[in-house]
């Protein structure tokens, strides 16, 4: 019988953690879709461990953009993988992404930040906390009840198809209304 030898990828993203457990090909496989995820949501913080070796891709970024990645099996057995990340797109930080906006009205910018999780992350529900985030990251003019911005804008204009208990989608006509009433013309 011969010894297979395990491979284990541990990827740490904020409070989420996945690790997994395969063969080579398997671990190589999932460091790409890993990787690509990863800078969509702008900060990279894979890790890959085997037995008591843990390498931070990170640190293996070469001029041309993509990432190096040595695994040492449990036998010593040093494997290259590279995974490129220059065709990529980059999501725009939200305060590149409100440059191109009019932020003037609490609900307007409210509907700006949905719009931003929804159609710029790909998310398809935003929460309450996520916009009080990108609220306080964007540096707009501060609401007490940003919430409530939400709610209003449900419920008086259309822009949110479903907005209930700290869970929202925008609508249609949100979107109709940032890509053509609130974007900058130049």
């Amino acid at each position: 019988m011969m010894n297979e030898v395990a491979y284990k990828l541990k990827f740490n993203y904020g409070n989420l953690a996945i690790e997994l457990d395969g063969d080579k090909d398997f671990i190589k496989d999932e460091i790409s879709f890993l990787l690509s995820e990863v800078h969509k949501l702008q900060t990279p913080k894979p890790e890959i461990q085997n037995n008591s070796t843990t390498i931070n891709p990170e640190n293996n970024v070469n001029a041309s953009g993509d990432v190096e990645i040595e695994i040492v099996d449990g036998e010593g057995t040093n494997c290259q993988s590279q995974a490129s990340t220059s065709n990529i797109p980059k999501v725009p930080h939200i305060k590149e992404f409100l440059a191109n906006y009019k932020t003037n009205i609490g609900q307007k910018n409210a509907l700006l930040l949905a719009y931003y999780v929804n159609n710029v992350l790909n998310k398809e529900f935003f929460e309450e906390q996520e916009i009080i985030n990108l609220w306080k990251i964007s540096g707009l003019k501060p609401m007490a009840r940003i919430w409530q911005a939400i709610l209003d804008g449900k419920n008086n204009r259309g822009y949110y198809d479903v907005a209930e208990k700290g869970k929202g989608k925008i609508s249609l006509n949100g979107i109709y209304t940032v890509e053509n009433e609130l974007l900058i013309k130049k």
